[in-house]
């Protein structure tokens, strides 16, 4: 005996019962049309929907012209059930309270997909398992997100994001996103939002490693899972960078006759902190991109992972015919990741292109243009910039420039015309605002 789908009819009834008798109340509605189980049901909401659209008043009378319209009221009982709704319509301050049982049925309906679809994965068996279950753990991640999928008309669209515009608006423009803790930086991106992939490129050895892990730090400080993927450093040094740059020592100073002003105890009670971190680290030489996802997914299914940090993008393992198409397979890859498991993804990139010629060496966009699809894939381009690597006795010492090459969501600051900087102590790793050092 087939089993029916969670479903709750009086609540159905009842919710399009009380927008009848008051269409204002439509427009609070969080559903969807599939939320409603009974397809009359869902005719009749789609009739509201039509109605909002076209800025037209809900009553029983102009759903039933647009149902008959749409030839559906024949199928939904005729003009007799919507007189039926409106009579056995509750008090209007229930209607949230109909509606959210309505949602959440209609979540268990979706759960409930979601375990045929993972049975399924579990009765076709693979010569990967990993594969299978990571594919599982995906299809409960979108159940998680709540994404539409699909085309859906901008009225759905803004109807379902009104509120959380609204309080956005109204809470003065706060940063929606992840923030990397740089004042000027969060300021200025305000945050890193779920789905997109941003690139830090720079040219060798002016510390995208550096300010990678700072940010990773400043997430992890506030609470926020940090997923780090490093290709190139073990788990171990990454660790060791962690500590000594919250203690600002110098790890040279560990050898020699400087060693015996090291304050020990300090370097002891900072990696007491970085224990406590809420970050992960996979140290996986030529990771394949496909492999990173797996074992994101895999940790998001235990832990809560708010964003992913890969160092750094040319060395992982991922093949193709040539360089160019190797990237592009990488880049489109992460951005992939980024928007299955909702979360932002920020990549370190290497400017490998010769600057010998060129009197700024500062990077620009065009930087990336023999790197496969980096520029078009990427949502935001960080170009980092330190002088002094450069000139020995500029006087911006301790300083790393940030350049907004790209910036989807907002300016850009591509030439560095505005100059936004940051602390770098080279030598300890430690990063700040660049007010005071601090």
């Amino acid at each position: 005996m087939a089993i029916e789908a969670p479903h709750d009819i009086e609540a159905e009834e009842a919710v399009l019962g009380a927008v009848l008798f008051d269409g204002s109340l439509f427009q609070k509605l969080d559903l969807d049309r599939d939320d409603f189980y009974r397809p009359r049901d869902r005719y009749v909401f789609d009739a509201f929907s039509e109605l909002a659209r076209r800025g037209e008043a809900i009553d029983e009378i102009t759903v039933g012209t647009e149902l008959r319209r749409k030839e559906k009221l024949d199928d939904i009982g005729g003009v007799e059930f919507l007189s039926k709704l409106i009579m056995d319509a509750p008090v209007s301050v229930l209607v949230d309270h109909w509606a959210e049982i309505i949602k959440n049925t209609s979540r268990h309906r979706q759960l409930a997909a979601a375990g045929d679809m993972i049975r399924e994965l579990g009765i076709k068996v693979s010569p990967d398992f990993g594969d299978n279950y990571s594919k599982a753990i995906e299809v409960l991640l979108a159940l998680k997100s709540e994404k539409q999928e699909g085309l859906e008309s901008v009225y759905d669209i803004t109807n379902r994001y009104q509120a959380e515009f609204e309080n956005w608006v109204d809470g003065g423009f706060q940063p929606r996103g992840v923030l990397i803790g740089f004042s000027d930086i969060d300021r200025s991106l305000g945050g890193l939002r779920p789905g997109t992939l941003t690139l830090l490129a720079a040219r060798p050895s002016i510390g995208k490693t550096a300010f990678m892990l700072r940010c990773a730090d400043n997430c992890a400080q506030e609470g926020l899972g940090s997923a780090f993927f490093s290709l190139e450093m073990s788990k171990v040094e990454l660790v060791e960078r962690l500590v000594f740059a919250r203690a600002r020592v110098e790890p040279q100073s560990l050898r020699g006759e400087e060693k015996t002003k090291v304050n020990t105890e300090k370097l002891k009670d900072k990696y007491k902190d970085v224990m406590a971190l809420p970050m992960w680290i996979d140290d996986t030489a030529s990771l394949k991109v496909r492999q990173a996802q797996s074992r994101l997914i895999r940790q998001i299914a235990r832990d809560d992972i708010d964003i992913m940090w890969f160092d750094h993008l040319s060395l992982a393992g991922d093949e193709a015919k040539n360089e160019v198409q190797r990237i592009g397979i990488i880049s489109k890859g992460l951005k992939a990741v980024a928007k299955i498991c909702d979360i932002p993804v920020v990549v370190a990139c290497q400017l490998n292109r010769d600057m010998k010629g060129r009197d700024n060496k500062r990077p620009i966009l065009t930087d990336l243009r023999d790197s496969g699809n980096l520029e078009q894939d990427a949502d935001i381009v960080l170009g980092l910039y330190r002088d002094e690597y450069y000139n020995p006795n500029t006087k911006d010492k301790d300083v790393m420039e940030i350049g907004f090459l790209k910036n989807r969501g907002g300016k850009a600051n591509p030439n560095f015309k505005v100059k936004q900087a940051i602390y770098y102590e080279v030598a300890t790793g430690f990063m700040g605002d660049l007010k005071g050092g601090e």
